[in-house]
């Protein structure tokens, strides 16, 4: 745009002015699962001038040519400080200093009207030139800016704020300070976020998502020291989020820059005692009986320390960030029915972060990190339940190790000023051993029950009652995206891919698993009689475990509309698909979901300080390891019944044994199929959500918020054992001799509560399956929750 005035062209700091008076700004593309973020202003249309954007600290000189319309942007910007120069035939007209953070573009302030003003006065002379210093609203240790580019709340905490808050620094303590986040201490001890359960959330770091896929609740942690920052969606998040049906936290690890830095940090925990850290309490059932003993364990001090250090390898290129924690073995001690245990353990962590500003337009982040935990203990047998002051024979040496790596790459190049590619790749692994030694480890296990209390008393001097491989876990994962601005279009296209599996094998004791009962004429649970007096001997077999794999594949496409200079509508569509896999690598139960979703924002003043927005959309989120292991790993169980006559003087294993009956078998090893774990109908869990929000800057230091957020659970996964309504109405619809348990051990099957269920079975006892749809009001079944709603003011 070119202006006149009296024939003549406006000054340099007049056509500022005109440009700060402008409606709104054009933004580019919102950040998600991101490391770095980006910036944008507007200059007047139609003038000579070169914007050069050069960081404060990592040297990155990066320069940008305003469009048509004066607006500039540019995006893959490490996290720091950052001047921007706007430059005319050469000169410096207007300089602007900002503070970049990921996941999120910070607007470049146009003049001040009254700074403006004052220009103006001064160019009364018609001045060539004006030089005029100026910084933006945020700073690292100011209130979080409004992102008036998306219709997503987000909040974004750096590290340093956050260290000047009386609050924790985990990401579950930054995400309590928002007023939907509430601390669930009763169960898991995590968060719960816009309504859901602690298993609904997602945790990313550098991109990567690093949640507990084992149990979906929690995620990989690194140390505060390690942590740049922390950006927390609690809803209403945008289609290139991984799914979730909680909320998202994403951190990111501090980067080196062109200073050299270092630091140490040392922390205390008192040992057990009444006024810091007293003991817990033991806790007794309504028969009166105890059932969890506390009251006399006690742990001594520890200490953690973690020395750090960043700067550069090649100035303005290459930088690093290192970092190494270390706690000193601590002492601590367990009490349990029948032993006390002692116990040492220790923890070493190291992780190095580099840099790499490839070219100006590209960069490369690579992290890794390892940890290496271990763990020892010694047992005593109590003479005397609970009585620590009877300890009694010495039982063996017990310990463990506990290894986990993470490593993630970043790469991202600005292909031109409206087209940049984003990738993203990493691993994460832990393995979980056990070591056993001791005199008596390679003696069975034996336990007798008391007839009337039901409660078991171990013989034995081995106490072990199973042995188990090492237990490992990984997840690996790749996304990609590729951000395109087209007019007043901003359109992101991306997809991702993760494959995580655990593996663990659970045996009874090798060398024996014997329970000792005296119950005279029971039935056994392979139809036998127990024969004399009703003493006998079980022994237990079981196999349990395997690798279970799960894969999750996505793609998405969104697009951020700016109808008007103030207005912005986001419309999304992302494909999620989930194939979970038993211990055979074969698909049992595959999902493909579609999640819509919608938003707008309005920036009211059109400067950023005051934004009304909304956002409805579909959730869904994957099946945790855990039911995958429970429900198609390999769980072979089997008991045999013997009658006996007396007992070793050593190991206490019966003797004089005399089989009862055959071998009863419970569980055969094979994993079951698709038809025996499932409907046929069962589809993935999914929800509605919704927000309605406004934002508005009070003034350096407070902004306040006021939203109306809901939820409506649309369908669920729960599981039925019960196998004798299958059978009822089996019998009472054309299969009279059907009996469950004749085809198959397991008689739990998934399902949707409120749906009917579609089964497949081999009803006619032909060989044939048949499929058979049980009516949901049979099992009388409640649909799901109808919907809940939350307000909240900030």
């Amino acid at each position: 745009m070119t202006t006149r005035s009296n024939g003549r062209r406006l000054t340099t700091t007049q056509r500022l002015l005109t440009a700060s008076l402008l409606a709104a700004l054009a933004a580019p593309a919102v950040y998600a699962q991101a490391i770095t973020g980006g910036l944008f202003g507007q200059v007047p249309a139609g003038e000579p001038i070169t914007v050069r954007v050069t960081g404060t600290e990592s040297g990155l000189v990066r320069t940008l040519q305003p469009n048509a319309k004066g607006v500039y942007r540019t995006r893959g910007l490490s996290p720091g400080q950052y001047t921007v120069n706007i430059i005319e035939d050469g000169e410096t007209i207007a300089t602007r200093n900002v503070i970049v953070s990921p996941n999120a573009n910070v607007t470049v302030a146009p003049l001040a009207a009254s700074t403006a003003a004052a220009a103006v006065a001064q160019n009364a002379q018609q001045l060539a030139s004006v030089n005029v210093s100026a910084t933006s609203l945020a700073s690292a240790t100011e209130i979080n800016p409004i992102d008036v580019s998306t219709p997503e709340l987000v909040s974004n905490f750096s590290m340093q704020l956050v260290n000047q808050l009386p609050v924790g620094r985990s990401p579950e303590s930054i995400a309590l300070l928002q007023s939907n986040v509430e601390y669930d201490d009763q169960t898991t001890g995590s968060i719960m976020m816009g309504g859901a359960t602690p298993a609904g959330n997602r945790y990313f770091i550098n991109g990567f998502d690093t949640t507990d896929d084992d149990t979906s609740i929690g995620g990989h942690s690194f140390p505060p020291e390690a942590v740049d920052t922390t950006t927390v969606v609690s809803d209403g998040f945008t289609g290139s989020w991984t799914n979730a049906m909680g909320g998202i936290m994403a951190s990111t690890i501090r980067q080196g820059t062109n200073k050299y830095k270092a630091g140490y940090s040392l922390y205390f925990t008192p040992p057990t005692s009444r006024l810091l850290e007293p003991r817990g309490h033991d806790l007794v059932a309504p028969n009166g009986q105890l059932y969890h003993f506390a009251s006399a364990n006690r742990h001594d001090a520890s200490f953690t320390q973690y020395l750090w250090g960043s700067g550069p390898i090649v100035k303005n290129k290459l930088f690093f960030f290192a970092l190494v924690s270390n706690n000193p073995p601590s002492q601590s001690r367990g009490v349990g029915r029948q032993s006390e245990s002692f116990g040492s353990g220790r923890n070493k962590e190291g992780m190095l972060n580099l840099t790499w500003n490839i070219t100006e337009n590209q960069s490369l982040n690579v992290f890794g990190e390892g940890q290496w935990s271990t763990s020892s203990y010694n047992s005593y047998a109590l003479t005397q339940n609970y009585d620590p002051n009877s300890k009694g024979k010495y039982l063996g040496w017990s310990g463990g190790l506990t290894n986990q790596h993470f490593l993630v790459g970043n790469y991202e190049y600005n292909i031109t000023p409206d087209l940049s590619l984003v990738l993203m790749g990493g691993y994460v692994g832990e393995t979980t051993g056990s070591r056993l030694a001791g005199q008596y480890i390679d003696q069975p296990f034996v336990e007798k029950v008391d007839p009337v209390t039901q409660i078991g008393t171990v013989l034995s001097n081995n106490t072990t009652q199973f042995y188990g491989v090492p237990r490992r876990f990984y997840k690996r994962g790749f996304t990609g995206k590729l951000n395109w601005d087209i007019g007043t279009h901003r359109i992101t296209a991306g997809g991702e891919y993760y494959k995580y599996a655990v593996t663990e094998v659970f045996e009874s004791n090798p060398h024996g698993y014997w329970i000792l009962y005296d119950r005279p004429g029971a039935t056994l649970g392979n139809g036998e009689t127990v024969p004399g007096n009703g003493e006998y001997a079980d022994e237990y077999i079981r196999v349990t475990g395997g690798t279970v794999p799960t894969v999750a594949k996505a793609a998405y496409i969104q697009d951020f509309w700016n109808v008007t200079d103030d207005v912005v509508l986001y419309g999304a569509l992302r494909d999620d698909i989930y194939n979970y896999k038993n211990t055979d690598a074969v698909t049992f139960i595959r999902f493909n979901k579609l999640s819509p979703r919608l938003g707008a924002s309005w920036d009211v003043d059109g400067d950023g300080t005051f934004k009304i927005g909304g956002n409805i959309g579909k959730y869904n989120q994957q099946l945790p390891l855990n039911f995958t292991f429970g429900v198609a790993g390999v769980d072979l169980t089997a008991d045999k019944y013997y009658t006996y006559t007396g007992l070793d003087p050593v190991t206490q294993a019966p003797t004089g044994l005399t089989q009862i009956g055959a071998e009863n078998i419970e569980h055969a090893a094979t994993p079951p199929s698709s038809d025996q774990l499932s409907v046929k109908n069962l589809k993935s869990n999914s929800s509605l959500e919704y927000n309605i929000y406004a934002q508005k800057v009070l003034n350096s230091n407070w902004t306040g918020l006021a939203e109306f957020s809901g939820s409506k659970l649309l369908r669920a996964i729960n599981e039925t054992c019960d196998g004798a309504a299958v059978d009822a109405y089996a019998h009472a619809h054309g299969y009279p001799n059907y009996d469950l348990n004749n085809e198959f051990t397991n008689a739990c099957i998934e399902f949707n509560p409120g749906s009917d269920l579609v089964i497949k079975r081999d009803f006619a006892g032909n060989g044939q399956e048949q499929v058979l749809t049980v009516p949901n009001s049979y099992y009388g079944m409640p649909k799901v929750p109808a919907s809940t709603t939350a307000s909240r003011c900030s």
